[in-house]
């Protein structure tokens, strides 16, 4: 039902797309600059076929945060263009450190703007 409600909002819908679209192309473009500051030469279209298709396969039910599935794909998919697993770990810990470096201010400006911590609400299972 709730996307029944989008099918009306076409800008809304376009928007989505637009945000989702960048935020995928801005992990490429991340991910090729941390390559080419270590000094690997792998073409952008080359991270534009292995990261989306490491990330989808991550997804898999199969570990917390795709932790381990991901690097394992992206090493096995970085191998194709001559990139060395080491390499390849580096360039995926490096793009986690800085993922991870970058969520830190979002974070910190939540917590001031909530006053800290607050101890999580539980539901009610009353009658269900």
């Amino acid at each position: 039902m709730t996307y029944q409600g989008y099918g009306t909002k076409k800008r809304a819908l376009v928007a989505f797309f637009s945000l989702t679209f960048g935020e995928q192309w801005l992990a490429i473009v991340f991910a090729w600059v941390i390559a080419i500051g270590m000094g690997i030469h792998v073409g952008l279209l080359f991270i534009a076929g292995v990261l989306p298709l490491a990330l989808l396969i991550s997804r898999l039910p199969i570990s917390i945060d795709g932790w381990g599935v991901f690097d394992g794909v992206f090493i096995l998919l970085m191998s194709l263009a001559g990139v060395s697993a080491a390499e390849a770990v580096a360039i995926a810990l490096a793009a986690r450190v800085l993922q991870t470096a970058s969520w830190l201010p979002w974070w910190l400006s939540h917590l001031i703007s909530n006053g800290g911590f607050r101890e999580a609400r539980h539901l009610a299972v009353e009658g269900r």
